[in-house]
């Protein structure tokens, strides 16, 4: 299997972007054209996710996230969710006590 490297051909946000969407059950498609990726980005971003392992798709039905297409997601709402709970936190010296 593919390892994912920053900056390797398959450390793209068309990748990243399709990642998402099947991991929010989204219509891929449907939020890729949104995204503003073509439909050939597409075809690639998920041509390049099979093969390295991030996507898998059964005899039948819609294509799933593997395991380390879950951890890449992961990977990617990281720094959002960090950003997000560190806006919630107040800090120390933003709290104010009244007397």
């Amino acid at each position: 299997m593919m390892q994912f490297q920053r900056g390797s051909p398959l450390s793209s946000p068309s990748i990243d972007e399709l990642l998402c969407c099947l991991a929010d059950g989204r219509d891929v498609s449907l939020a890729m054209r949104v995204a503003g990726h073509t439909m050939l980005e597409t075809s690639r971003a998920l041509h390049k996710a099979r093969l390295a392992g991030f996507v898998e798709t059964p005899s039948r039905g819609r294509d799933r996230l593997t395991p380390a297409g879950k951890a890449r997601v992961n990977q990617i709402d990281a720094p959002r969710r960090n950003r997000h709970a560190s806006a919630r936190e107040p800090s120390p010296s933003s709290i104010r006590t009244t007397i």
